[in-house]
C-alpha cells in the first residue's frame, strides 16, 4: 500500500491504528486479502471474456439489437472492468462499515454494460436473467429490487438507477470460484451514477453535515435521476420516430 496513502487515512480515521502491527505495517488480514485479489486480478479476463459471449448470446436473441444494427452496423456494447483495490476498501474497514471477515466484498471484480439505449438495456436485463444463470455463471442477487423481488425501476435512498446483477463464477477445471458484478446501465444512468458516486458517496465532507442538508441533496439527486430517465425514454422514442421516416420518403 502507498505510504502516503496510509498515513492520510491514519490522520482521517485513527482507528485505522488498530490494523496495523508493531512495525505499522498491514498484519496477516491484509496479505490474505492480498493474495485473494491476486487471484482474482489472474482470472479477471477469463471472466470478462467469458462474459462477453454470454452478452454476445443475449443480443443474438434482442430484437432491438437487430434495429440498432440497421442504424449503426458498428455498434456493440462492450464489457467493461476492474478490479477493487485494497486502497479502496481501507476507508470502509477504518470506518467500520466492514470488517476484514468481510472481504472480499461481492464486487471486488465489477463488470459493466454501458447501452445506448433504455429499451436495449432493459431487453438485455431481461435475457440475462436466463443467459447469466448458465455455467460457468450463477446469479446470486439482483439489485435493486422491489419488496416483492421485481425489478425495481430505482433504488428508493438514492435515486440510483442500473440493473446489477451479482454472481459466481466457477471453473472446476482450473479449480476456482469467484464472486463479481455485472452492472447493466445506459449512457445517461452511467453518468449519474459516475457524478454521484464521487461528489456525494465518496465526499467526507458531507459527514458534518445536517440530516436537512443531506435529505435536500438525496431529493436533488432523485429528481436529476427522474430528468435523465425521462431523456432515455426521449431517446428510445427519437430512435423509433427516425426508424418510421423511411416509411414517408
Amino acid at each position: 500500500m502507498d505510504e502516503k496513502l496510509l498515513e492520510e487515512i491514519i490522520q482521517k480515521y485513527p482507528a485505522f491504528k488498530c490494523l496495523l502491527d508493531d512495525n505499522g505495517a498491514l498484519g496477516i488480514a491484509q496479505n490474505s486479502y492480498e493474495k485473494i485479489i491476486g487471484i482474482q486480478r489472474d482470472y479477471e479476463i477469463d471472466v470478462k471474456r467469458d462474459l462477453q459471449r454470454v452478452i454476445n448470446r443475449c443480443r443474438e436473441r434482442s430484437l432491438i439489437t437487430n434495429e440498432l444494427s440497421h442504424l449503426d452496423k458498428h455498434y456493440a456494447p462492450q464489457i467493461v472492468s476492474r478490479v477493487k483495490s485494497l486502497d479502496s476498501v481501507y476507508p470502509k474497514i477504518a470506518k467500520k462499515e466492514i470488517t476484514w471477515k468481510d472481504l472480499p466484498l461481492d464486487d471486488t471484480i465489477g463488470y459493466r454494460l454501458i447501452c445506448r439505449f433504455l429499451d436495449e438495456a432493459l431487453e438485455l436485463r431481461t435475457i440475462l436473467d436466463d443467459e447469466l444463470n448458465k455455467p460457468p455463471f450463477t446469479i446470486t442477487s439482483r439489485f435493486p429490487r422491489t419488496n416483492s423481488g421485481e425489478w425495481s425501476e430505482k433504488e428508493i435512498n438514492s435515486g440510483y438507477r442500473s440493473y446489477d446483477f451479482a454472481f459466481v463464477y466457477k471453473r472446476q477445471e482450473l479449480g476456482i470460484e469467484l464472486e463479481g458484478e455485472l452492472q447493466v446501465r445506459t449512457v445517461l444512468q452511467h453518468a449519474w451514477a459516475e457524478v454521484s458516486h464521487d461528489t456525494f458517496y465518496k465526499n467526507e465532507s458531507l459527514a458534518a453535515a445536517s440530516e436537512d442538508y443531506l435529505q435536500n441533496l438525496v431529493k436533488q439527486m432523485h429528481a436529476l435521476s427522474d430528468m435523465l430517465f425521462a431523456v432515455d425514454t426521449c431517446f428510445v422514442q427519437l430512435r423509433k420516430l427516425t426508424g418510421l421516416a423511411k416509411l414517408f420518403i
